[in-house]
C-alpha cells in the first residue's frame, strides 16, 4: 500500500484541477470513465479488458472541492554584483624570518695607568690636631693599571679643606704593580670643626685618574687659653726708667701688647685680659711704636693665639723723655672710644714683632 499514496494523491490533484477548470463535465460519463481509468493506471491494458467494472449510476458531486495551493519554495537568486567578484581573502599567518647575527667586532681596551690606594701611612681619619698644628700626611698608593705612572704626574688637590697645604706635589718614578709613598704637609685650621681634604693623581695634561684619597682630621673645641694679665711674655733690654705706659682693653678679645723702641734696643710684651688693663712701667726714654695681637687661645708654645687672630700697631709713636722733675706717661685704649686721637692700622705677619 505505501507505494500507491504517492500515486493516489497525484492522480486525485489531477482530477481536482479537471473538474475545477472544466464544470461541463460534471454529468458527462465519458469524463467519468475516464477518471476511473486514471484511477487504475496502475493496471496493464489487458487487465482492465478482462476485469468487470460496474459503472456507477450516480457519481456523488463533492460539495466542497478543496483546491490545493502549492507551497512556493525559496529559489537562490544569484545577483550579479555592480563591482567585481568578492574573492575570499584569508588570514595571513605571520612568519618569521630568521636573520643573520652580525658578527660582534671587538675594540681592544687602551693601555692606561691606574692608581689604587693601598693604605695610610699617617694621620688617621679622625686624628685631633689643636688650631694651626702642622702635620704631614702620607698616602700609600699603587701604581696599577697596566702602563706605569707618566712622567710629570702629580697627586693634586681636588676638594674639601686644602689646610695650608700646595695645589699639587710631585710624585716619584714608580714602576708597574709597585707602591708609592706620597706626603702633603698640611697645617690645622684654626677655628674647631672636623676637615677633611680629598686628593687624586693627574697626568702631565691635568686629566685625573685612579682612586680618589683623602685626610680627615678634627680641631677639637678646647677651653682657651689664658695668661693672667701683666704676664711678660717677651723683653729685651731693661726697664730702670721713668716713663709708664698704661693699656686699657675694653674688647671681648684677650690683647698681647708690644712696646718696641725704633732702634732695637727695648721690647717688652705683656698679656692684658679682655675688660682689664694694665701699666708698663720702667720705660727708657725713647722713641717707641706700639703692636698689640688679639685673639682667642693663646698658645704659648707658638706665641700666637689660635682664633679670631689679627695684628694691628698705631700710626704715631710714643716718644718718652725724663727730667729731674717730669717724665713721660702714656694712656692708650686698645678699644674705640668716644673722642679718640690715635689710629690703628693692620700690620702683615712679617712685620709684627717676633715674640719667641
Amino acid at each position: 500500500m505505501k507505494p500507491l499514496v504517492p500515486v493516489l494523491t497525484v492522480l486525485l490533484l489531477a482530477a481536482m484541477l479537471g473538474t475545477a477548470c472544466t464544470s461541463e463535465l460534471s454529468g458527462d460519463t465519458t469524463s467519468i470513465t475516464q477518471v476511473a481509468a486514471t484511477v487504475q493506471a496502475g493496471q496493464t491494458a489487458e487487465e482492465l479488458l478482462t476485469t468487470d467494472t460496474p459503472f456507477p449510476t450516480d457519481t456523488p458531486q463533492p460539495t466542497d472541492t478543496p483546491t490545493l495551493t502549492p507551497v512556493p519554495t525559496a529559489t537562490p537568486t544569484f545577483t550579479p554584483s555592480s563591482t567585481a567578484t568578492p574573492t575570499h581573502t584569508s588570514t595571513p599567518t605571520r612568519t618569521s624570518t630568521p636573520t643573520r647575527t652580525p658578527t660582534q667586532t671587538f675594540t681592544p681596551t687602551p693601555c692606561l695607568p691606574d692608581v689604587s690606594f693601598v693604605e695610610d701611612v699617617t694621620v688617621p681619619d679622625g686624628t685631633n690636631y689643636p688650631p694651626g698644628t702642622a702635620f704631614t700626611k702620607t698616602w700609600r698608593l699603587l701604581a696599577s693599571g697596566c702602563a706605569p705612572w707618566t712622567a710629570g704626574s702629580v697627586w693634586a688637590f681636588v676638594s674639601g679643606d686644602q689646610m695650608g697645604a700646595p695645589a699639587s706635589v710631585p710624585v716619584p718614578d714608580t714602576p708597574l704593580g709597585s707602591t708609592a709613598d706620597i706626603s702633603v704637609e698640611m697645617i690645622a685650621p684654626e677655628a674647631p670643626g672636623t676637615y677633611k681634604s680629598t686628593w687624586q693623581m693627574q697626568d702631565p695634561d691635568g686629566t685625573p685618574f685612579g682612586d680618589q684619597a683623602y685626610v680627615m682630621i678634627v680641631v677639637p673645641e678646647l677651653p682657651p687659653r689664658r695668661l693672667a694679665t701683666g704676664t711678660v711674655l717677651h723683653e729685651v733690654g731693661s726697664r730702670n726708667g721713668e716713663g709708664e705706659l698704661r693699656i686699657e682693653n675694653g674688647l671681648d678679645l684677650d690683647a698681647v701688647a708690644v712696646l718696641s723702641r725704633t732702634d732695637g734696643a727695648s721690647v717688652v710684651a705683656v698679656y692684658v685680659l679682655n675688660h682689664e688693663g694694665f701699666t708698663i712701667t720702667g720705660i727708657q726714654d725713647g722713641i717707641y711704636e706700639l703692636y698689640f695681637t688679639l685673639g682667642e687661645d693663646w698658645d704659648s708654645e707658638r706665641t700666637r693665639f689660635t682664633r679670631r687672630r689679627s695684628l694691628s700697631r698705631f700710626d704715631d709713636p710714643f716718644g718718652f723723655t725724663t727730667t729731674a722733675t717730669t717724665y713721660t706717661a702714656w694712656s692708650v685704649t686698645l678699644h674705640p672710644v668716644e673722642g679718640g686721637t690715635a689710629d690703628t692700622e693692620p700690620v702683615p705677619e712679617d712685620e709684627f714683632p717676633d715674640l719667641k
